[in-house]
Order: structure tokens, then sequence, then C-alpha cells
């Protein structure tokens, strides 16, 4: 079989969303749908986020404000850059939020209005596959029969977000925190180019925090350990087209002030959906929209809109 690399490289980046390209690692909304897509080994990648919260969290999402009503606007640039280690694709990824976050958070009998703007904590992170598909050329790629794909995943957050303890709520979380998920992508299709590809993602994640020594009214807070499980169903239904059915849950995170225990550990499920869509052979993006089906007390609650866009070269 012939292949005219030039005419299908529309069709591969209408498909290919690359790996590592989410933007909220310790975050509730969860890294998104064909996150970690598999690709071509020379893509590069630069995208364009907004991402609009309404809940109880502020934009550092892994601590709950009981009875807090938040609003999070956000804009995010990230770079996405390929790597090849033993034949098994890979990424470097650097992201950088700015934004808004205010709200209304109740302490004691007192209702408290805040607001914070500037930077948010930058993220550096890598991929990488360990089992599953080899790192692929454009003309391998389009050949091949796409089967399972098993990697790991690291990233720092880093305490460089605007910050202050005389604030309730704050655009940077003023510690830095380390996320390891192993992310699993399973694609059921003839070839990458299929328009009825489907693919089963799973993305078990534990993100570890160090302590904020400068809380709000004084004093210091240690978080636990939280765990994520963050799911999707994606279906191509166009050859530009597809869509996605995504689930998130959460737990951990409980947080101790002062070495004295605070809230109990968080326990919440998200559901939502996304659709994606390519405009050129090298400008994609998606849409979703999710919240908080359940949650307990200290659980995180809420709905949010993302939009994403991609450059691909």
């Amino acid at each position: 079989m012939k292949f005219n690399i030039r005419s299908l490289a529309f069709f591969v980046f209408a498909f290919a969303i690359t790996m590592s390209q989410g933007i909220s690692g310790a975050y509730a909304q969860g890294d998104g749908p064909r996150a970690y897509f598999f690709i071509p080994k020379e893509t590069r990648l630069v995208s364009v986020y907004g991402l609009f919260l309404n809940g109880n969290q502020s934009y550092d999402t892994s601590i709950v404000a009981k009875n807090g009503n938040i609003d999070v606007n956000v804009g995010v640039i990230q770079y996405t850059h390929p790597i090849v280690s033993n034949d098994k694709l890979g990424a470097l990824i650097a992201i950088v939020p700015f934004g808004e976050t205010k709200g209304t958070l109740k302490i004691g009998n007192r209702e408290i209005k805040g607001s914070s703007s500037g930077l948010g904590d930058i993220q550096l992170g890598a991929g990488l596959t360990l089992s599953g598909m080899n790192a692929m050329t454009l003309q391998e790629y389009v050949q091949a029969k796409p089967t399972y794909t098993f990697g790991v995943l690291g990233r720092v957050f880093t305490p460089t977000g605007a910050y202050s303890d005389s604030k309730v709520v704050n655009m940077g979380s003023n510690r830095w925190a380390f996320l390891l998920g192993f992310p699993t992508v399973y694609y059921v299709g003839k070839s990458f180019l299929d328009p009825q590809l489907m693919t089963f993602e799973l993305l078990p994640s534990v993100t570890f925090f160090t302590k904020n020594n400068k809380t709000y009214g004084g004093g210091s807070s240690q978080q636990d350990p939280l765990m994520k499980l963050e799911g999707h169903v994606t279906r191509n239904v166009h050859q530009a087209v597809w869509l996605s059915l995504d689930g998130l849950y959460t737990y951990g995170g409980k947080v101790k002030t002062d070495g004295f225990g605070g809230s109990d550990s968080q326990s919440s499920f998200g559901m939502g959906g996304t659709v994606g869509l390519a405009l050129s052979k090298q400008i994609s993006g998606k849409l979703t929209y999710g919240g908080t089906v359940s949650h307990n007390e200290s659980g995180g609650d809420g709905h949010f809109w993302r939009i994403v866009g991609n450059y691909a070269f």
C-alpha cells in the first residue's frame, strides 16, 4: 500500500493530541482525554488553554475550602518537546499558568472575600512509554496498527505563583508538589487514521506535597498524599472530530495545621464530556465540560469549562 505522507499529515494531527499535555496534574479537572495519545516522534507542540472553574476550590484544587464559593479564570501556555529513549517515545513539558481567582470563604461565623491574580505555579515534567508501541516516524505511523501504551509520568509543581498569607484565596500554593502517574492507553482500530478509532485510557496518579509555612492567619500546614484515578473512553466520529466520556475519582489529601488534624480525607467523583476538532494539519483543539457528581464533606465540588488549542510542528 502506498501512502502520500503530505496528504495524510492532516489526519495524523486530527487524532494525535500529544503526550503529557495536561495542565492539571494535581488539580481536580484531570489531564483530559487523549493527553497521552501516541504520535510520530518528530512532533513538537505548543498549547494554549483557557480554564474556567466554579466551586469550593481555588486554582490549586488539591485543597478544599468548605462552604467556599470560588471562581477561577486561568490561561496556560505549554510547550511539549518529544524525546526518544531506548526506542520508546517520551516528552518533556513546561507549563506556565496565569490568571485570576476570587471568591468568598466561610471561616467560623465570618464570610471573607478575597482575590488573587498573576502567575500560577509553573510546572515542569516528563513522560516516557515503558511498554507497548515503539517510537515511530510519520511514515511508520500511518502504516501501523495501534495496540497499547503503558508509561510513567513525573511532574513538579514549583512555588512560583502569586501568594500572600494575608489572602484567603491565591493563585499560588507556596509549596512544592510532586506527581507520579502511570498513563495507559489501549487502542481499538485498524490504524491511527481509522475514522472509527476508539481509545480506552486510564491514569492512576499520586501527588506528594511539601509544607506550607505561611498559611492564612499564621502557622503552617501539611497535606497527605492525594490519589487520583482518571479515565476516558474516546471515539472518532469523523475524519477530524472525536468525542470522549470522562471520569475522575479523587481520594486522600487530609490537611494538618500546625501538626493537628484538620479536615478529613477528600473523596469525590466527577464526570464530563469532551469534543476534539482538527482545523488543519497543524492546528487542533478540544472543549471539555465537567462537574462533580458526588463527594464527601471534605471533597471538592463544582464544575468547569476547559478549551485547548494546539499548534503542532
